[in-house]
């Protein structure tokens, strides 16, 4: 982990720079349970800026299957009032 950290730091400011890294997601999202990190791919391209976090596809997880499959506007706009009225 210290030399992909240590890559990434190296190469913050070159544009060309581009990497893909594996990493683990741990959040708060209401109706997530997160308790378990969710594996990830980060894909890095400096050229277009911060990073890109791809949770892995073959991990089951609601939170994966609501990435690649969507939700409703309806659960989006849930999702947001819940946030902000915390």
């Amino acid at each position: 982990m210290k030399k992909v950290f240590n890559e990434y730091v190296e190469n913050y400011n070159n544009k060309n720079f581009e990497a893909k890294y594996f990493g683990w997601l741990s959040n708060y999202l209401p109706d997530y349970d997160f308790s378990e990190s969710i594996p990830t791919n980060v894909v890095v391209n400096n050229g277009i800026g911060r990073p890109f976090v791809y949770p892995q596809e073959r991990f089951e997880h609601p939170f994966v299957n609501d990435f690649y499959d969507g939700i409703t506007e309806k659960e989006a706009e849930s999702r947001i009032n819940k946030i902000l009225n915390k």
